[in-house]
């Protein structure tokens, strides 16, 4: 049985805007979350309330040294998004890149060629749990 919409979990990526200031252009920053239970990516959400010239968006599970890719492509910021507007992205078409462990990490990476400043970037991963 699937789980209400209600029992996922959000887990925050996002690039918080009093940090921003100090992101330069060509700074890549990455956000963490580790994940305390088992179950399945359900979504990614991502926004930016001002659009870099160029830039992208990766969102990965980390099993120790091994990386998985939990969307289907990199997203470019600059065209896969619209300033102010969430988007709910495309996941990986394999299910077994969507399933985490406990102990597993979550992990956006946000490249930016070109960026102003008083910019942010958000990125939700919502996780299903295997029990609820």
């Amino acid at each position: 049985m699937t789980t209400p919409r209600s029992a996922w979990v959000p887990f925050d990526l996002s690039v918080k805007m009093d940090v921003s200031a100090d992101i330069a252009n060509g700074d890549v920053v990455i956000c963490c979350a580790p994940i305390p239970w088992a179950g399945t990516v359900k979504e990614i959400w991502a926004v930016a309330d001002i659009l870099p010239t160029s830039g992208s968006l990766t969102v990965q599970k980390a099993v120790g040294t091994v990386d998985a890719s939990l969307l289907a492509a990199t997203l470019t910021i600059n065209t896969g998004l619209t300033a102010n507007v969430a988007a709910n992205l495309t996941l990986a078409t394999t299910p077994v890149d969507l399933r985490v462990a406990a102990t597993n990490m979550l992990r956006a990476t946000w490249t930016f060629a070109t960026i102003g400043s008083g910019e942010g970037y958000g990125c939700i991963v919502w996780i299903e749990p295997d029990v609820w």
